[in-house]
C-alpha cells in the first residue's frame, strides 16, 4: 500500500456511496464496482473518447496534470446549442438515458442486482425519501435544467468539464444503496494512496477560474443563448476552420490517415506533445468537432430557407400539373366538336391542287419527249443553235420538275450526249478556222498602209469568216466549252510552232549540204551521214543561219498575229457579254424596286392569273435566263479573257524559246563571229523581239536573255584572246620607243576629243594603203607621249570593248569590267617587268635602264590621260544608278599614279645608289683637301655631276618638261640631304683645306647650269658647309 501525502496510513473502510464519490472511481478496485464504473463512464463520454485501460494505472499527483488547451466558453459561442424535442434527448452515442440505465442494470453482476433488490425491499422508505430529496433539488431549477438536459449533449466541453456532472452518479449510488446510513468501511487497497483535499488544491488553483467563468456563463437563460442573433456568420465560421487547421497537425487531415498503418501509428505516437498522447488526441478531436458544429450552425438558416423554398416549389409544380391536365381535357373536347369537320375542307382543297400538279407534270413529260425527237432532227441538220436552246430548256425542266421520275433518267444522258456532240463539233470548227493558213485575217499594219487607197479594207469573205467566228464563240460560251476549246487551241499553236522551226531548220540544212556537195544526186545519203541535227546546225555559215532565223521569224510572226486576232475576237465578245449582263442587272434592279411598290392584292391577282394560264417551257426558260446571276456571267467572261491572254503569252514565250534553243546549240560558233556578223544577227533578233512585245503588250526576256547570254559569251571569248595577246606582248616588250600609225593615232584623238570610237573592231576594219608616215609620239589633249607598243595595244583593246558597248548597249557593264581588268593587268604586269626587273629574265634585257623607266612612265601617263575620256564615253550607256560603277576607273587612275610615283623614286634611287655611293664611298681617304696640288672640283664631285647630267640627257627627250622638273627637283633635294652625311668623315687639318671643301661644293652646285627645267638652289647646302668648315 502506498503512503499518503502526510505519511500516515489509514484504511479505506467500507464501501460508501458518498465516500466513493469523494475518492473517485479510480480508487475502487472491486470487480463489481469496476464493471459499473466502466459502464457509467461509457455513458457519460462520447464513444470516440472511451478508452479501455489495458493495465492497472495509478492516480498521478496533482503536479503531474498539465494544463489542457483552453476551449471557447458557451458565452462566447452560444450558437453551439440548439433546441430539440425533450422526447428526443439522447446521449452522445445516440442512445436515450433510459436505455443507458437498462444497459447499466444488465451490466451489473448478479449479486449486485440482488443486493439492490434486497435493500429496496427491506427499507423502501429511505429510498423514497432520498429520491424525493433529489426531486426537490431538481424542481428548484426546473426550467433551466430541463432546457439544459435537452441540449447538453451538443456541447462536448460541458459534458467533460462540468463539475455538476458527478451529482447523477451520486444519485445512482444512492439508488443502488438506499439503506446505507453510514459510510461503508472499505478495506485498504494495497498500493493506493489516500486522497485528501490538499491533493486537489493544485487542480482547483488551475481550473478554478475556468469553473467560475463557466458558472458565470451559464447564468444566462438558455433561450437567450440559443437566440438566432447569436449564430455566427459564415466568415467567422471559416476563420474558425482556419484556426482549427492551424492548431491540429495536418497529418490527421490526410486522405490516407489510418492508425492501423504501423508507420502512421508510430508517427502519431512520436509527435511532440505537451500532455499525454490521449489528452492531446482528445483535444484535437474536440477542436475538430467544435469547428464542424460552428460550420453547421452558421449555415443552418440557409438550409431551413432552402427547405421552405423547396416545399413552395413542390406545391407550385403540383398546381401547374393539375392545370395542364385540365387544359388537355378541354382541348380534346374542342377539337372533337369544332376542328375535325373544318379540316376536311382543307384536305379536299389540297387534293384538288395535287391533281392539278399531276396534270402539269404529265404535260411537261410530253413536252420533254417531243423535244428529244426535235433535238435529234436539228443536230442532223447542223442547226446547233436551236438544238442547243431545246436541250437547255429540256434540261431545266428535267432538273427542276421531273428529277424524281426515274423513267426519264435516261433523257438526262441523251441530252448530255447531244450537248457534248454539239460542243465538240463547234470546237473543231472554231479551231479549224483560226488555225487555217488560208484565213485572210485583218492586219492592222496592212490596213493602215492601204487606208489611203480604199475605205473598204475587208472583203466579203473576211467579213463572213469574222461573223462565223463570233457566232461560234457565242455558242461555245453557252455550252461552257470555251475553256476546253482554248486549251485545244493552245496545244495546236504549240504543235504548229514546233513544225515551223523543225521544217525551216531541216530545209536550211538540206540546202547547205546540197550546195557543199555541188549539186550531187546523193544528197540524201550525205544528209543521212550526219550524226545529229545539232552538228548540222553548227556547220551552217553565219549567212545561212541568219537566213534560217529570218525565215523562222517571218512564219512565227504570222502565227502570233493570227493568235492576237483570235484574242481580240474573244475579248470583244466577252466584253459585250459583260456589258449585256450589266444592263440586265440594272433592269432587274429597277424591276425589283417597282415590284416593292405593288400592293399585296395585286401580287395575289398576278399569281392567280399566271396559275390559270398554265405553264410554257419557253416562258419558263426565259424566266430562268433572266434570273441567272449576272455576276456568274461576268466571272465566266473574265475567266475566258484571262485564259486567252495566257495563251497568247505562252505562245509568244514558246516561239522565242524555240529560237533560243537554236542559239544555245550554236553559242560556241557565234562566239567567234565578227562584229558585222554578230550585229546582223542581233538586229534581226531584236526586230522579232520588239514585234512580239508589241503583240503581247509587255516586255519579254525569253529571247532577250538568250541573246544577251550570246553577247556575253562573245565578249568573254574576245576578252580571253585579248588578255593572252596583251600578256604575250608585255612579255616580249623591249621597252623601246615605238612609232604609231596615223589611223591608230586618229582613233585615240577621236576618243580624247569626245567623238567616240568606231563601231567596227580593229580586226574587222578594211586595211587601206597608208600614205601618211607614222608618228614618233602620241599627241593628245595638248600633251605628247613617247610610249611603247604594249600600251598602244592595251588602248586598242579597250577601244574595241567600247565598240562592243556602242553596238550592244546591254554589254556596257560587262565592257566596263573587262576594261578595268585590262588596265589592271597592264599595270601589275608592267610593275613586275620594269620595277621588278622581270624583263631581264623574260625579254633577255641586260638591265633596266633609266630609258626603260622613262618609257614606262610615259606609257602610264598616256593611260591616265585617256581614262577620263573612256569613263565619259561609257557613261552614255549607263543609267544614273549604274554610273556608280564608273568609280572603279578612279581607283585604276590612283593605282597608275602610285606606279608612276615609284618610277620617279627609282630615278632618285639610281642617282643615290649608283652615282653618289660609288663616288663618295671613300672620299675621306681618297681626297686630301690639305694638299696644295688638289684641283677643284675634285674627281668624285666631277663624276657625280657628269653621271647626273648624263641621266638628264637620257630622260629629257622622253619625259615631258613637267616630269623632268619633278625628277630633277627630287635629285637636287637628295643632294642637299645626302652630301652633308657623306662629308662627315672629311675633316681637313688646315683652314685652307676647309676652304677647299667649301669651294668643291660650290663648284658642284654651279655645274648643273645645263638643267633648264629646274635650277639647283644650293644655298642651303653651301650654308651648311660654310658653317661646318668655318675656321
Amino acid at each position: 500500500m502506498e503512503q499518503r501525502l502526510d505519511g500516515a496510513k489509514k484504511p479505506l473502510g467500507t464501501l460508501s456511496p458518498r465516500e466513493l464519490l469523494k475518492r473517485g472511481w479510480n480508487g475502487v478496485v472491486s470487480t463489481p464496482l469496476t464493471v459499473i464504473k466502466d459502464s457509467i463512464n461509457s455513458v457519460g463520454m462520447p464513444n470516440s473518447l472511451v478508452v479501455i485501460p489495458t493495465s492497472r494505472m495509478t492516480l498521478p499527483s496533482p503536479t503531474e496534470y498539465p494544463s489542457r488547451m483552453t476551449l471557447p466558453s458557451p458565452t462566447e459561442y452560444p450558437s453551439l446549442f440548439d433546441v430539440r424535442n425533450p422526447s428526443s434527448t439522447r446521449l452522445a452515442d445516440g442512445t436515450t438515458i433510459a436505455g443507458r440505465t437498462q444497459e447499466v442494470g444488465q451490466l451489473m453482476p448478479q449479486f449486485a442486482r440482488e443486493s439492490v433488490s434486497a435493500n429496496w425491499c427491506s427499507n423502501p422508505t429511505n429510498f423514497i425519501n432520498r429520491t424525493c430529496t433529489d426531486e426537490e433539488m431538481v424542481n428548484g431549477k426546473a426550467a433551466e435544467e430541463q432546457t439544459y438536459c435537452q441540449v447538453y449533449h451538443h456541447n462536448l466541453y460541458s459534458v467533460l468539464t462540468n463539475p455538476k456532472a458527478s451529482k447523477w452518479g451520486g444519485t445512482l449510488l444512492d439508488a443502488l444503496y438506499p439503506s446505507l446510513d453510514v459510510d461503508i468501511a472499505l478495506s485498504p487497497y494495497p498500493g493506493l494512496a489516500d486522497v485528501s483535499i490538499r491533493d486537489l488544491q493544485p487542480y482547483l488553483r488551475q481550473f478554478g477560474m475556468a469553473a467560475a467563468k463557466y458558472e458565470e456563463n451559464h447564468l444566462k437563460p438558455v433561450n437567450e443563448q440559443l437566440s438566432s442573433s447569436n449564430v455566427p456568420s459564415i466568415s467567422v465560421a471559416d476563420e474558425d476552420v482556419a484556426k482549427c487547421l492551424k492548431a491540429v497537425p495536418t497529418l490527421f487531415f490526410e486522405p490516407g490517415f489510418d492508425l492501423a498503418n504501423p508507420k502512421m501509428f508510430e508517427e502519431v505516437m512520436t509527435m511532440p506533445h505537451a500532455t499525454s498522447i490521449q489528452e492531446e488526441l482528445t483535444t484535437y478531436l474536440d477542436r475538430v468537432e467544435f469547428t464542424l458544429l460552428r460550420q453547421v450552425s452558421s449555415r443552418s438558416d440557409r438550409f431551413f430557407e432552402a427547405s421552405a423554398d423547396q416545399e413552395v416549389i413542390k406545391q407550385s409544380i403540383k398546381a401547374a400539373c393539375d392545370q395542364v391536365a385540365t387544359l388537355r381535357v378541354t382541348m380534346k373536347r374542342l377539337r372533337n366538336l369544332l376542328a375535325d369537320k373544318t379540316l376536311d375542307i382543307v384536305s379536299l382543297h389540297r387534293r384538288q391542287k395535287r391533281i392539278k400538279e399531276l396534270h402539269n407534270l404529265v404535260a411537261m413529260i410530253e413536252e420533254v419527249r417531243n423535244a428529244e425527237a426535235a433535238v435529234e432532227a436539228l443536230v442532223q441538220c447542223q442547226d446547233y443553235t436551236n438544238a442547243l436552246t431545246l436541250i437547255e430548256t429540256s434540261q431545266v425542266i428535267l432538273k427542276e420538275n421531273l428529277q424524281s421520275i426515274h423513267g426519264l433518267s435516261s433523257l438526262h444522258d441523251k441530252f448530255r450526249g447531244y450537248r457534248g456532240l454539239i460542243s465538240s463539233q463547234i470546237s473543231q470548227r472554231f479551231i479549224s478556222i483560226v488555225t487555217s493558213h488560208k484565213w485572210a485575217f485583218h492586219d492592222k499594219e496592212e490596213s493602215a498602209l492601204s487606208s489611203n487607197k480604199s475605205q473598204n479594207s475587208l472583203s466579203d469573205a473576211k467579213v463572213h469568216v469574222q461573223e462565223e467566228i463570233t457566232q461560234l464563240v457565242d455558242v461555245l460560251f453557252r455550252v461552257d466549252a470555251l475553256d476546253i476549246t482554248i486549251k485545244s487551241y493552245y496545244e495546236q499553236l504549240n504543235e504548229e510552232i514546233r513544225i515551223i522551226v523543225k521544217t525551216v531548220v531541216t530545209e536550211t540544212i538540206a540546202v547547205s549540204l546540197s550546195s557543199k556537195s555541188g549539186g550531187n544526186s546523193d544528197f540524201g545519203a550525205s544528209l543521212g551521214n550526219e550524226s545529229k541535227i545539232s552538228n548540222q546546225l553548227r556547220a551552217l555559215t553565219s549567212d545561212e543561219f541568219l537566213q534560217c532565223v529570218q525565215m523562222i521569224f517571218d512564219h512565227l510572226l504570222m502565227v502570233l498575229k493570227r493568235t492576237t486576232v483570235v484574242q481580240s475576237i474573244l475579248v470583244n465578245s466577252m466584253q459585250n457579254k459583260k456589258n449585256e449582263a450589266t444592263e440586265e442587272e440594272k433592269v432587274v434592279n429597277v424591276a425589283n424596286r417597282n415590284e416593292s411598290c405593288v400592293s399585296l392584292n395585286e401580287v395575289v391577282k398576278c399569281k392567280a392569273a399566271n396559275s390559270s394560264e398554265g405553264w410554257s417551257p419557253l416562258e419558263h426558260a426565259s424566266d430562268e435566263h433572266t434570273t441567272l446571276s449576272d455576276w456568274k456571267i461576268k466571272a465566266k467572261c473574265s475567266k475566258v479573257i484571262r485564259e486567252i491572254d495566257e495563251v497568247v503569252r505562252k505562245t509568244c514565250e514558246l516561239s522565242q524559246r524555240s529560237v533560243s534553243n537554236l542559239f544555245a546549240v550554236r553559242k560556241e560558233v557565234q562566239a567567234v563571229y565578227t562584229m558585222p556578223q554578230l550585229r546582223k544577227l542581233y538586229d534581226t533578233t531584236m526586230d522579232f523581239v520588239v514585234s512580239v512585245e508589241k503583240l503581247m503588250g509587255k516586255t519579254d526576256y525569253t529571247l532577250r536573255g538568250s541573246l544577251f547570254s550570246q553577247l556575253k559569251l562573245f565578249l568573254e571569248k574576245y576578252h580571253q584572246i585579248q588578255v593572252a595577246r596583251l600578256v604575250s606582248t608585255l612579255d616580249h616588250e623591249l621597252w623601246k620607243n615605238t612609232e604609231i600609225s596615223e589611223p591608230r593615232h586618229k582613233a585615240l584623238d577621236d576618243l580624247s576629243s569626245g567623238r567616240g570610237v568606231a563601231l567596227l573592231l580593229s580586226n574587222d576594219r578594211e586595211i587601206t594603203g597608208e600614205t601618211a608616215p607614222p608618228r614618233k609620239m602620241v599627241s593628245i589633249c595638248g600633251k605628247t607621249f613617247r610610249v611603247v607598243w604594249s600600251v598602244l595595244l592595251m588602248l586598242e583593246i579597250t577601244m574595241n570593248y567600247m565598240s562592243c558597248a556602242a553596238n550592244f548597249p546591254v554589254l556596257a557593264s560587262d565592257v566596263l569590267q573587262r576594261s578595268i581588268e585590262i588596265f589592271r593587268l597592264y599595270n601589275s604586269r608592267t610593275t613586275q617587268l620594269v620595277l621588278g626587273a622581270g624583263a631581264m629574265q623574260i625579254a633577255n634585257l641586260k638591265s633596266i635602264s633609266a630609258r626603260h623607266l622613262a618609257l614606262a612612265s610615259q606609257s602610264l601617263e598616256l593611260s591616265m590621260t585617256i581614262i577620263p575620256h573612256i569613263k565619259a564615253a561609257l557613261a552614255a550607256h549607263f543609267t544614273d544608278r549604274q554610273k556608280l560603277l564608273l568609280d572603279e576607273f578612279d581607283r585604276v587612275s590612283r593605282d597608275y599614279a602610285e606606279h608612276n610615283e615609284k618610277i620617279f623614286s627609282k630615278f632618285t634611287s639610281i642617282v643615290e645608289e649608283q652615282i653618289m655611293n660609288r663616288f663618295l664611298e671613300n672620299i675621306s681617304t681618297q681626297i686630301d683637301y690639305d694638299c696644295a696640288s688638289l684641283t677643284i672640283p675634285t674627281n668624285p664631285m666631277r663624276g657625280i655631276t657628269q653621271s647626273t647630267l648624263k641621266l638628264y640627257a637620257v630622260l629629257k627627250p622622253i619625259l615631258s618638261p613637267p616630269q623632268m622638273k619633278d625628277v630633277m627637283s627630287r635629285v637636287f633635294d637628295m643632294f642637299t640631304q645626302k652630301l652633308p652625311e657623306c662629308f662627315k668623315l672629311v675633316q681637313p687639318r688646315t683652314s685652307v683645306g676647309k676652304e677647299r671643301v667649301v669651294d668643291d661644293i660650290g663648284a658642284f652646285v654651279q655645274s648643273f647650269h645645263e638643267v633648264t627645267e629646274h635650277s639647283f638652289d644650293g644655298c642651303a647646302l653651301l650654308r651648311h658647309f660654310n658653317n661646318a668648315y668655318s675656321s
